[in-house]
């Protein structure tokens, strides 16, 4: 009687004993250890800033040999692109579900935004660090993400004011300065309160952009 043996590495040709084809299983590991990496970014750039961080430093976060970082980033501006992707899509995607949850009334819609919005980045200062501070004037790639990141949070704006605002039919020009005015005042507003130079409450500052965003369909809505 023979016997056979388990490779529980998932180095064997063939399915392993989890039904799992090795090919598979080793593009899930690459993908844990970008994963990895993306999450030791946030949390050395959100806390020590990027000048602060390394490649070994990094990597040791990350539970990983440097080999790795090399295996998905180029340099540590790379993983500065992806950090800041990472932090941007979990404010965004956490504000337009509120958004669109918020039912039909736009005051209710645009608090419900605005306001996760703000807590998300409020309430991990890592990531307002990341998208408002440590992104800002490090040219490359990482600022023209950084303005296609704004550009698109203006788009995203304009859409749902053209929504609201169909029968008025206000001009392409208005709602492009108006969306990105409200954007610009956003990102400025956030990162002084955010570094202490602007002191008022969090609710307050809420209100104050939910004011702002109002006041951009107000003329239209008259």
């Amino acid at each position: 009687m023979t016997s056979t043996s388990t490779d529980l590495t998932g180095s064997a040709e063939g399915p392993t004993d989890e039904g799992h084809l090795p090919g598979r299983d080793a593009a899930f590991r690459r993908r844990e250890r970008r994963d990895r990496l993306v999450l030791a970014g946030i949390q050395q750039i959100g806390t020590t800033g990027y000048d602060g961080t390394t490649v070994r430093g990094i990597a040791s976060d990350a539970g990983l040999a440097d080999r790795y970082f090399y295996e998905h980033f180029s340099d540590r501006m790379q993983l500065f692109v992806a950090v800041y992707d990472s932090a941007v899509a979990r404010v965004q995607e956490a504000a337009v579900e509120a958004y669109l949850s918020a039912g039909a009334d736009l005051g209710d819609q645009v608090q419900a935004g605005i306001t996760t919005f703000v807590m998300a980045l409020t309430d991990d200062p890592r990531l307002a660090r990341i998208q408002l501070v440590e992104s800002v004037g490090r040219g490359g790639a990482l600022e023209a993400r950084r303005s296609a990141v704004l550009r698109n949070y203006a788009s995203l704006l304009e859409v749902q004011a053209r929504e609201v605002l169909a029968d008025q039919q206000p001009s392409d020009l208005d709602l492009m300065m108006g969306t990105r005015a409200l954007v610009a005042a956003t990102n400025q507003l956030i990162m002084d309160f955010t570094s202490g130079e602007l002191v008022v409450e969090r609710d307050d500052l809420v209100e104050h952009l939910v004011r702002l965003y109002l006041d951009i369909t107000r003329p239209f809505l008259s």
